[in-house]
């Protein structure tokens, strides 16, 4: 999920809040984390990042740009992860410094999930991150034979 939208006083305002140890709500805006998250019809709860980023956290980083993104962690490295939202299809570099927030908390359709305790989540979040290779490649071979079928014959 992304946000170009009036980033500065963004940024100063998340970080701010989050660097003094309290939580942020917001909706979310984008459609990279779908299905789990839509479009201004779920917010998230936002805490400072304590015990460091775990593999399936959902975190608020900063890209260099000053872009606000909320994906996935797919993978901790030394200094660094490796995020991905869960409707994309590419990988995204962000070191530790860029990381500000990890979600505790969705709403959405009138329910709160507490990700830390949900066991329906910790199941989607291990699937759908596991699942992203066949997930790739049935999105390919559709695109493939549409455009097959799609072809004017000659």
């Amino acid at each position: 999920m992304t946000d170009n939208l009036n980033n500065e006083t963004k940024h100063t305002t998340l970080k701010e809040e989050l660097c003094n140890g309290r939580s942020v709500t917001f909706f979310t805006v984008g459609c990279s984390m779908q299905p789990l998250l839509y479009e201004r019809q779920t917010h998230v709860m936002l805490s400072p990042i304590k015990e460091g980023v775990k593999k399936y956290d959902i975190v608020l980083y900063i890209r260099r740009d000053g872009t606000h993104v909320l994906h996935r962690c797919v993978k901790v490295m030394d200094g660094y992860c490796l995020m991905r939202g869960d409707n994309t299809y590419y990988l995204e570099r962000v070191e530790n410094d860029q990381m500000i927030g990890v979600v505790t908390h969705i709403y959405r359709k009138g329910k709160m999930i507490d990700v830390k305790k949900s066991r329906s989540y910790r199941f989607y979040s291990v699937f759908w991150t596991s699942t992203y290779g066949l997930r790739y490649f049935i999105l390919r071979a559709g695109r493939k034979i549409r455009g097959w079928i799609r072809k004017p014959k000659k």
